[in-house]
């Protein structure tokens, strides 16, 4: 007799689905860099890196395209504030481990050098409450004649 595996409950497209909206490093993973990442239903998404600590820390600002394939994460950079640390054209795959309504398990996988393996915990940030300004991490407030509708803080790279 034959038995099948039962196939993955989550396929590419709903993989996709679930990642929308922006993620933030878990406040207690060992790592020190930081991330945010921000996954939009169009395939783009924004990333601000965190990388270091106290007053060495580097701040790196990417945009992104992202798809998920073979339950993967695969993200190309499009822009980067700091293109000698992390260079427009960078391309990263990272395994989706698990994903729920508020936690998310990367392991890389691809691009990331000596560190292929690693796992990264993000956990997901609340959306903005309606009519509640966001404010980017370097603490500047938009001025009062910005519109705030469509700006989402910046996401994370891993």
């Amino acid at each position: 007799m034959t038995v099948w595996a039962e196939k993955p409950a989550n396929n590419d497209a709903e993989l996709g689905r679930q990642l929308l909206g922006t993620w933030v490093t878990e406040p207690t993973e060992k790592n020190s860099d930081r991330t945010t990442a921000t996954y939009h239903a169009n395939g783009t998404g924004e990333e601000e890196v965190h990388i270091g600590k106290g007053a060495d820390v580097k701040i790196i600002r990417l945009t992104t395209r992202w798809s998920v394939i073979d339950g993967k994460l695969c993200l190309d950079s499009v822009t980067s504030s700091n293109p000698k640390m992390i260079p427009v054209g960078l391309k990263l795959k990272d395994i989706i481990v698990s994903i729920s309504n508020d936690r998310l398990v990367l392991e890389a996988f691809e691009g990331y050098g000596s560190g292929k393996g690693t796992r990264a915990t993000r956990v997901r940030k609340p959306a903005p409450k309606q009519g509640e300004q966001v404010v980017p991490s370097d603490g500047h407030k938009p001025s009062s004649s910005a519109s705030t509708a469509g700006t989402a803080a910046p996401a994370d790279a891993h």
